[in-house]
C-alpha cells in the first residue's frame, strides 16, 4: 500500500508489528507489518522523484477514457 509518511503510518499502527524494515531502495522506503488480525501487509513511500513522476504521468487503463471526469449525460 502506497503512503505518503511510512514513519507516521508505523507510529499511528500502535496493534501491528513491524516484521520487516523500514528498508530503503531507490524507489522510496518501505516496510512489512503484521495486524493484529494476522494481515501482512507492505507500506511503501516512495521517492520524491519517484512520485512526481508516476503522478505527473499517468498511465490510463486500456479501454478507459483519458479524461478524468466525464460530463453526465442530460
Amino acid at each position: 500500500m502506497i503512503v505518503d509518511d511510512l514513519d507516521e503510518l508505523i507510529a499511528d499502527l500502535t496493534e501491528a508489528a513491524i516484521i520487516g524494515g523500514p528498508f530503503r531502495s531507490e524507489t522510496g522506503r518501505y516496510a512489512y507489518l503484521r495486524h493484529s488480525d494476522g494481515t501482512n501487509v507492505e507500506y511503501v513511500q516512495w521517492s520524491p522523484r519517484l512520485r512526481a513522476r508516476i503522478l505527473a504521468n499517468p498511465v490510463p487503463r486500456e479501454g478507459a477514457s483519458e479524461r478524468l471526469c466525464e460530463p453526465e449525460a442530460e
